[in-house]
């Protein structure tokens, strides 16, 4: 006869088994309609998060400068939320809903709206485009005192970590050593490549230099399409920089390495497109903040700084 222990071991063992086949043969369980847009916003808020977390370590900031910089942010939120919440703006907004909705009413009818409708929509539209230029208008003479204040509270060697960080979940060497974030750090690849360039013989450059120009080219063609012109100036420009680096003295090299490095960096051109596109823009009201502004006033660094500021005082207090 079977024990009630070997017999309950026995069960257990079925009951497993059987759970077993059904996940192996049935496909996963669907999740919940609608589940999967708040797990992306989940995702996407916990990149965000990670991201700025990576840059206030390559920060390396003060206990004095944390809680100043989470004042400024507060303040870019406060300023975010009244400047829209006015009687003038509910007034817009309600003329705007009213007049939409006649318009909507008459084009469902199947032919184009006839009369006043039309009319008073397109004014309705126009009023809406006219009041967001002249709030963003405030917004943004907000926003300058408020950034301002910002490089006050900065160093210069840290307000160039931030106009040079990259949002990423994993940060770079830079960022993981704050002690060099914190300093104006010059790019070490460059360096090496090019103290490596200077230890080849004529003939060794002459063989290997359309090569090593190439590679770097391609490398910025990953990040940035370049058109087949493009790529043959940016090779010129790279191998008169490095035949520059050849030509130097020991000593000349060495005082000038970090200021060649710099030159080696190909352009930021979707950078420098973004900014055309906002100087070309015909609304220069909308609200806007520098890369430095965006990162360190935006709304979800206070949530990070206040626990942030709450362990640090925590950890004294013991």
């Amino acid at each position: 006869m079977m024990t009630p222990t070997a017999a309950a071991r026995l069960a257990a063992v079925i009951i497993w088994a059987a759970l077993a086949a059904g996940v192996s043969a049935q496909p996963p369980a669907a999740l919940p309609q609608g589940q999967e847009k708040e797990i992306l916003e989940r995702v996407r808020e916990l990149r965000e998060d990670i991201s700025t977390i990576n840059l206030l370590n390559g920060l390396n900031l003060t206990r004095e400068q944390s809680a100043k910089i989470l004042e400024l942010a507060k303040q870019a939120r406060q300023a975010r939320e009244q400047i829209f919440q006015t009687p003038e703006n509910l007034v817009v907004l309600k003329e705007a809903e009213e007049a939409f909705r006649a318009l909507k009413a008459e084009v469902q009818k199947g032919a184009p709206a006839r009369g006043d409708v039309p009319q008073r929509a397109a004014q309705a539209d126009q009023r809406l485009k006219e009041r967001r230029d002249q709030l963003g208008q405030r917004l943004n003479e907000q926003y300058r005192a408020l950034e301002a204040r910002l490089n006050q509270v900065l160093s210069p060697e840290q307000a160039q970590v931030a106009q040079n960080f990259s949002p990423c979940l994993i940060p770079p060497l830079d960022l993981r050593n704050p002690v060099r974030a914190g300093q104006a750090a010059a790019p070490q690849a460059g360096v090496n490549l090019m103290r490596r360039v200077r230890s080849f013989s004529e003939a060794q450059w002459q063989a290997r230099k359309n090569n090593i120009t190439q590679r770097l080219v391609n490398q910025q063609s990953k990040h940035y399409r370049l058109t087949d012109p493009e790529k043959a100036a940016e090779k010129a420009r790279l191998l008169a920089l490095l035949e520059r680096a050849r030509s130097m003295s020991d000593m000349d090299f060495e005082m000038e390495k970090e200021s060649l490095a710099q030159e080696m960096k190909p352009r930021d051109r979707l950078k420098e497109l973004r900014e055309e596109l906002q100087a070309r823009s015909p609304h220069q009201g909308r609200p806007h903040l520098s890369k430095v502004g965006n990162f360190l006033l935006a709304e979800r660094l206070i949530p990070i700084l206040e626990q942030r500021l709450n362990q640090k005082a925590a950890q004294e207090n013991q």
